[in-house]
């Protein structure tokens, strides 16, 4: 009975039916670390739980190995509640990666480049961008839905806005935990 189940919603997927173009959802929640450089403090960013969207492409080479794009946005904001409170809103990757496909399960690794604004008192005062890497896994229920399961990090180093405090005030790291699906065409 279990596997009639599986076989109506899964089932086995062969390798190229990772091929092609994708978009998903993803709820993500994570926090973070903010260190004041040249100082004793750091300040823990509480993250919450954001909504996302993502899309990509991948490519499956004859031996497996799964090559992609992908452009992600996540409406994760966090802050810390010192003297003043710090934080981030809103956050924008662009990455390439690099899996390997075993019928309808596909580890990866991504490694890209992350955008967000860095905010003192909820007020914007700088455009940052950083290094993201990523593991993770996604899942192929049938040819056209996947799930996926990642642990991201985000790291943006030298954060500041020098008409208010020094450049180079602060560095910033963003870890997140997100779930997803996706629609392959």
């Amino acid at each position: 009975m279990a596997a009639a189940a599986f076989a109506a919603v899964g089932g086995m997927v062969s390798a190229q039916d990772w091929n092609g173009g994708y978009v998903g959802l993803s709820a993500n929640s994570g926090d973070g670390n903010l260190d004041l450089l040249g100082s004793p403090f750091a300040y823990k960013i509480d993250g919450g739980t954001a909504l996302g969207i993502y899309a990509g492409y991948n490519h499956v080479l004859a031996s497996n190995l799964v090559l992609g794009g992908e452009l992600s946005y996540s409406s994760a904001e966090g802050n810390s509640m010192p003297v003043t409170p710090w934080g981030y809103d809103g956050m924008l990757q662009a990455r390439a990666r690099v899996g390997y496909a075993m019928d309808n399960i596909m580890p990866y690794v991504a490694l890209g480049m992350a955008k967000t604004d860095f905010n003192v008192a909820s007020t914007i005062f700088s455009d940052e961008t950083g290094i993201t890497f990523a593991v993770g896994m996604d899942y192929m229920m049938n040819d056209k839905m996947s799930l996926r399961f990642e642990y991201n990090e985000a790291r943006f180093n030298s954060v500041g806005e020098p008409t208010i405090f020094p450049p180079d005030v602060a560095d910033l790291k963003v870890k997140t935990l997100t779930i997803g699906a996706a629609f392959h065409f």
